[in-house]
């Protein structure tokens, strides 16, 4: 049976997700907490040249359910994130997790996803 994930679930776990996901990183990076609610979870992680953003929220009209990655390359005169994910109605927890995992992993490896 495929797991419920409520928004509730969906911040709670993208903070703790985020936060244990920095402690492994020991190169000097920032991260900016912009909005922290019951409702809305927003956090930008800025390391070199790239800017990683993640929005937790329920969206009125978005292309996502409740969760949207982008990693984008300050570097580029490009407009186009070098990772973009956003959660669909039937992702799990442990999908929503993994994709959090690996926009944070490209921040950092400077790799396009």
């Amino acid at each position: 049976m495929c797991e419920q994930v409520t928004l509730t679930d969906a911040i709670k776990a993208v903070k703790e997700t985020v936060n244990n996901e920095l402690l492994s990183y020991t190169k000097k990076h920032s991260k900016e907490v912009v909005v922290d609610s019951d409702e809305c979870y927003r956090v930008v992680i800025d390391y070199e040249n790239h800017l990683c953003g993640i929005l937790v929220e329920c969206p009125i009209y978005a292309p996502y359910r409740f969760v949207n990655i982008e990693v984008l390359s300050v570097a580029s005169s490009l407009d186009t994130p070098i990772f973009f994910w956003c959660d669909s109605s039937g992702d799990s927890l442990d999908k929503i997790i993994e994709q959090v995992k690996h926009g944070i992993a490209v921040t950092f490896t400077n790799e396009s996803a």
